[in-house]
Parts: structure tokens; C-alpha cells; sequence
């Protein structure tokens, strides 16, 4: 559609729709910290993830370019989305086996 030379590009864009998805669970989890009382707790964990997303940004960009610069987001979605799971404070068997398995099984299947 857009040409032989956008070819190039779908590599880092079937990941970064990855990230999406995680994306789309954190702000799930993320928001129920805050419906809960737990904003200064999402906000440190969005904060833990900030800082360790900077390594990630910096060692994989470097290391392997644009492919690592969208690895490093999907992986800085995963960190927060286990943080916002761990810190959530209540029902955790059920955020996994009603949000966090069935929508990401959907997306890859």
C-alpha cells in the first residue's frame, strides 16, 4: 500500500503493535490502582519504569537499532504492567485470568 520501501519498517511496527497490547492492559491495572487509592503507588512504578526504560532505550538502540528501540518499549510496558500487578490490592488471580491471559491470547492467536 504504501510502497516497497515501508517494507523495511514492518519489522519494528509488528512489535511496537505489540507494545499496544500491553499498553492497553497497563492502563487497565494502572487505572484500577488509582480507582483504589494507589496513585503515589502507580506513579512510583510508572517512575521505576521510566528510569529503567532509559537503559533499555540507550543498550538496545545502540545495540541493535530501530528493532531494539521497540524491543525496549514492549519490555518497559511488560516492567510496569508486572509492577502495577504486583502493587494492585486486591484480586490478582483475577486480573490474570480475566484480563491479562484472555487479551493477549487474542491478539496473538
Amino acid at each position: 500500500m504504501f510502497g516497497a520501501e515501508w517494507s523495511l519498517a514492518a519489522p519494528a511496527l509488528i512489535i511496537l503493535s505489540m507494545m499496544l497490547v500491553v499498553q492497553a492492559l497497563n492502563i487497565a491495572v494502572g487505572d484500577g490502582l488509582t480507582t483504589s487509592g494507589k496513585q503515589k503507588t502507580r506513579t512510583m512504578m510508572q517512575l521505576v519504569a521510566v528510569v529503567i526504560g532509559i537503559g533499555l532505550y540507550v543498550t538496545l538502540s545502540l545495540q541493535f537499532g530501530v528493532i531494539g528501540a521497540a524491543i525496549a518499549g514492549v519490555m518497559i510496558e511488560a516492567i510496569a504492567l508486572v509492577l502495577f500487578w504486583l502493587f494492585y490490592p486486591f484480586g490478582k488471580k483475577e486480573i490474570i485470568t480475566r484480563v491479562l491471559l484472555p487479551y493477549p491470547l487474542v491478539f496473538f492467536w
